[in-house]
This record gives C-alpha cells, sequence and structure tokens, in this order.
C-alpha cells in the first residue's frame, strides 16, 4: 500500500492502526475493496474466523488477528495452567488467530450487551493475548510452537472453570467450522496440590473433580453444540 495516496483519502491513521494493532476500520474496508461486496466479504471472514468486532473502551473497529506481528516475551499472568496439546498431530498455523479472534467475538458481544459495565481493552500480540471475556473473567492464551501447544490461564482461581468451558467449546466450534473436525489434542490440567503429577489429564481430573477445574461444573456443561450452529447463536450461548 501506499501511504500517500491515503492520506490523500483521509485513511492514513487506518492504514496505520491496521498493520500496527490489526485493527481495522468500515471506512477502510470500504476503500480498499472499492465499495464492492464489502458487507458479503466482513460476513466471509467472520464466518471463517479471521475478522470480529472490535467494541471496547468506544472503539468500534474490526479485529484482523492473522495481521498482530509483534510477539510476546515478558511474564504470563499468574494463574493455574489449562494446556491443550497438539503435540501427537501438530498445531496448524492459524488456529492460535482464530481462536483468539473467537474470543475477542465472545468479549465484544458481552461488552457491547453489558456496556454499563465495561471490560478491559484485550492485550493481543502475535503469540499472546490477554481478554477479559466477561466482567472479571481475564483470561491469558500462549501459542507455543515448539512444544505444538496453547496454553489457558484465568487470572481469577474462582473463574477457571468457566474460563476453560469457554475456550475448549470455541476450539471445538473452531475443529468443526474450518478445520473439518481434523484437530487432534488433548487437555491437560494443572493440579493445585504438591501431588506427584504437575499436569493431569482430562479425563482424571473430570473423574477427581479436580479444583478449581471440574469440582463446581456438571460434565456436560463443556459439551456446549458447535456443529450446525450459527456463529452468533453459538456466542449467545457461551
Amino acid at each position: 500500500f501506499d501511504p500517500k495516496e491515503f492520506e490523500i483519502v483521509g485513511l492514513s491513521e487506518d492504514l496505520h492502526r491496521t498493520f500496527q494493532e490489526a485493527l481495522t476500520s468500515r471506512d477502510w474496508l470500504n476503500y480498499v475493496w472499492k465499495n464492492e461486496q464489502v458487507e458479503f466479504l466482513i460476513d466471509l471472514m467472520k464466518r471463517t474466523m479471521l475478522m470480529s468486532e472490535w467494541i471496547f473502551n468506544e472503539e468500534n473497529y474490526f479485529l484482523v488477528p492473522s495481521l498482530l506481528r509483534n510477539y510476546h516475551h515478558d511474564e504470563d499472568i499468574s494463574g493455574l495452567e489449562c494446556v491443550f496439546d497438539f503435540s501427537s498431530s501438530f498445531l496448524p498455523i492459524g488456529v492460535f488467530q482464530r481462536l483468539v479472534c473467537l474470543c475477542i467475538a465472545g468479549a465484544s458481544k458481552n461488552n457491547d450487551k453489558n456496556s454499563e459495565v465495561p471490560i478491559a481493552r484485550p492485550k493481543l500480540y502475535k503469540n499472546y493475548a490477554v481478554i477479559e471475556f466477561e466482567y472479571e473473567l481475564v483470561i491469558s492464551l500462549r501459542e507455543n510452537l515448539e512444544s505444538q501447544t496453547i496454553i489457558l490461564k484465568a487470572a481469577d482461581d474462582l473463574r477457571a472453570a468457566k474460563g476453560y468451558q469457554v475456550v475448549y467449546s470455541m476450539l471445538r466450534k473452531l475443529n468443526s467450522d474450518v478445520m473439518g473436525t481434523g484437530l487432534i489434542y488433548k487437555v491437560l490440567f494443572e493440579n493445585p496440590s504438591n501431588g506427584p503429577q504437575r499436569f493431569i489429564s482430562h479425563n482424571d481430573a473430570q473423574e477427581l473433580k479436580l479444583s478449581p477445574w471440574f469440582e463446581d461444573i456438571r460434565p456436560e456443561a463443556v459439551q456446549a453444540e458447535t456443529q450446525n450452529v450459527d456463529l452468533n447463536m453459538f456466542l449467545d450461548s457461551l
């Protein structure tokens, strides 16, 4: 893109925001798509989880996670870990970005519905995200390509079960709608006690009702319907 061209049409800030923050405006999309099929393309990108609404702090943009450039190397938020381990197969490129896209779509919807109690603006990087999905439910997601894992943390252990439900349901939705159910992974939960195993398998954690992951939720609570469900209806169900 020629910066001078966008300066002439008054979209230089939009150009900068798009490629520095991965946040783009409808005006910018109208211009680059020449006002042709804009609504169709936005809807297509939303349904393929390449774009989501961004409604935070009176900002109203579209997020395109694949445009995020910067990597996060600092400390994570505190909290117990839930590991989505793809190492028995592989973690395809784009899965993490689509998962972030879904989380932002859900958080924006929650923020828009409950505007009297605004939630925090997300912090996003190419390999890391901190998102307040709903009021006082703050989660982090980190992609580790070396170990082929996505690591979830909840800032408040009391909300860890809900954080897991949300992210697990989103991975299942992503798998069914975009990946053709081809994602293969196992889920491991950090054991808060000082036992011999730091991480416990999903089945064992569920059987033990491992606190805080399973003690207050029924097993079927994390089995939300994902196949053949409209994306907006799916997000509303969370």
